[in-house]
């Protein structure tokens, strides 16, 4: 009998990136940022939420580095629904029940 493989899957909250200030998304496209793990693409952002530290010291670092508490808000969001990723993307959905930023 062939044993099935396994497979990693991880989950991802996808959300507009109207959720962020322009501050925030100019954090987000440095290409220095010491405290927040980012992937940049070509209609946003994927950001890390799914650590192995605790994830109050990722928080921690977030806001030391700058990031507004709704982009915290938004990490906190993520990694409560069990996500490994938030991607931000410009046609992600903008949800009613999450402040909305026009930039």
């Amino acid at each position: 009998m062939v044993k099935p493989v396994e497979y990693e899957i991880e989950k991802v909250l996808v959300l507009s990136t109207g959720h962020v200030t322009l501050e925030d998304s100019h954090r987000l496209d440095l290409k220095d940022r010491a405290n927040v793990i980012v992937h940049d693409y070509e209609h946003g952002w994927y950001i890390w939420v799914g650590s192995d530290e605790p994830f109050s010291d990722q928080l921690l670092r977030a806001r030391a580095e700058g990031y507004s508490a709704a982009f915290c808000n938004l990490m906190t969001l993520a990694h409560s629904l069990g996500c490994s990723y938030l991607k931000l993307d410009c046609d992600g959905p903008l949800r009613e029940d999450l402040p909305k930023f026009d930039w």
